[in-house]
């Protein structure tokens, strides 16, 4: 029986799941598939390790012994087990190996090879694997499920909370914890500290990471499959404090999301502006706002709206959050000398009619963004710039000059979100919606400017910032303040929430 088929058998897997979670893969083999699942955290490790040893006749290495370390060549080690995932290790006074379940296992005989072959073999778990690797030896079996279990409860608790970050911080005596609930950061706990490296080892191990490496920012991700049977990507970075490594896990909601323009906020004036300058044949639709202000999600509710067979949608992006069913989506791999100005090149060679660029950030993609929307593309961005004014200055930062931005900008949007006031918090003194915070949610502000002639024309004559307004007839323009005004004639919040976000407006 097929390694795929005894895991559904054995009900590790239901067969609906596997199928869903195979739509998209190119992963054909079954050990493949099963390391793929177990990563995706769709399979229990424990419930795998009992079926890999009765299948394949290795034992799994006990939980209580104490007499297992790594052998005494550290860096060598760490060096095979990145190329290999299969760990050397002396058991007693025996030369041995840990599998685990996202070993290479074709390399098993290789293995022997350079090490003799009496090696005495064993399955072990990522926990048992990474204590190895970051102390040289096993811990015991109370501190195995502490962090396992810990870190599921984390997870879960911040998916309850909704929560979008979950932040890790060494300080001196213990290990804090944030939520970013509602785009504020929340203290939820503190941690033993003597958990941490165990906590940061586990999570690297499953974000793909270097666990020896501590000294260096990394990134990495994985998928996890909530209680409720959601799934999530977590997107995990670490970067080196004073006192230890932070980390920040991101957490992306994968279930399908309608993105819609008309969800999203917008006044119905401002919604039409918006609908008309992602239909156009060309030119640049450009977002700014801060991080986590929505400026993806409605850009991506603007690729919804004009998505047809008829249209070749290309995206470029670091990383992909979302998937769009029809729409082509390349993810920028610098590790791979895949950048956006590469890549946007060659995009441009498979005939698009609509191109998404994540983020300008320099003066090659600015240059060949600007180019792409003057030949005959719409090319949706975004861009890191104070309001949508200075949006014209920072591409002239970039290089580019007048005549061109006066040509391709069609609309710029800048956009922010404040937190919503929580309807039953007055009503209720324990009220579960918003935690006794006062707010639930968050609302959109944002200022759209829909570009004319006359503006073109003022462009083109250099003339920038609040002055490329003055006087001038005919240009759609509504301001950030009005926004929240518009907001607070609609009751959709109100003063009090409002008046900190619009100082220095």
């Amino acid at each position: 029986m097929r390694l795929i088929e005894r895991v559904c058998e054995e009900n590790l897997l239901n067969p609906q799941v596997l199928a869903s979670a195979n739509e998209n893969s190119r992963v054909k083999s079954d050990m493949g598939q099963v390391q793929r699942l177990s990563k995706m955290n769709l399979l229990d490790e424990d419930s795998l390790l009992k079926l890999f040893s009765s299948r394949y006749g290795i034992p799994i290495l006990s939980e209580a012994s104490q007499v297992v370390k790594t052998r005494p060549e550290v860096d060598q080690v760490k060096t095979i087990f990145e190329a290999t995932q299969i760990l050397p290790i002396l058991s007693g006074n025996r030369d041995g190996a840990l599998l685990g379940i996202n070993s290479n296992w074709l390399d098993i005989s290789k293995f022997e090879f350079h090490y003799g072959e009496d090696l005495d073999w064993y399955l072990a778990s990522r926990d048992q694997i990474s204590s190895l690797l970051e102390k040289g030896e096993l811990p015991d079996e109370k501190s195995k499920e502490t962090v396992s279990s810990l870190i599921q409860r984390l997870l879960e608790k911040a998916i309850n909370l909704n929560a979008s970050d979950i932040h890790l911080e060494i300080q001196k005596d213990f290990l804090r914890v944030r939520f970013r609930i509602d785009g504020v950061l929340q203290e939820m706990g503190k941690l033993s500290k003597e958990l941490s490296p165990q906590i940061f080892s586990r999570m690297k191990i499953l974000g793909d990471m270097d666990i020896a490496v501590q000294r260096q920012p990394q990134d990495g991700h994985y998928s996890y499959l909530a209680k409720n049977h959601s799934h999530f990507d977590l997107r995990i970075s670490t970067i080196p404090a004073q006192k230890g490594e932070k980390m920040v896990l991101r957490l992306l909601d994968q279930i399908p999301v309608t993105h819609n323009l008309e969800a999203l906020g917008f006044f119905e004036e401002d919604l039409s502006v918006l609908k008309n300058a992602c239909r156009a044949a060309s030119g640049m639709v450009i977002m700014v706002g801060p991080t986590g202000s929505g400026k993806t999600t409605t850009l991506y509710a603007m690729l919804n709206l004009i998505n047809s067979p008829s249209r070749n949608i290309l995206t470029i992006e670091n990383p992909v959050e979302y998937e769009l069913p029809g729409i082509t989506q390349i993810s920028i791999d610098p590790d791979q000398d895949l950048d956006f100005s590469k890549t946007l090149r060659a995009a441009l060679r498979q005939d698009p009619d609509v191109i998404l660029i994540g983020e300008i950030r320099d003066e090659e993609t600015a240059e060949i963004a600007v180019k792409a929307a003057l030949t005959g593309h719409l090319v949706l961005t975004t861009l890191h710039s104070r309001d949508a004014l200075t949006v014209i200055q920072r591409l002239k930062n970039l290089g580019i000059s007048a005549d061109l931005l006066s040509e391709t900008l069609n609309l710029i949007v800048s956009q922010k979100l404040v937190r919503r006031l929580c309807r039953h918090h007055r009503r209720e003194k324990n009220c579960r919606n918003c935690r006794g915070t006062g707010y639930h949610g968050r609302t959109p502000l944002y200022e759209i400017l829909h570009l004319n002639q006359e503006l073109r024309d003022r462009i083109r004559e250099n003339v920038s910032g609040p002055a490329l307004l003055e006087g001038i007839e005919g240009v759609y323009f509504r301001g950030m303040k009005e926004t929240a005004g518009l907001l607070l004639e609609q009751r959709i919040t109100d003063k009090k929430e409002l008046r900190p976000h619009l100082e220095g407006f």
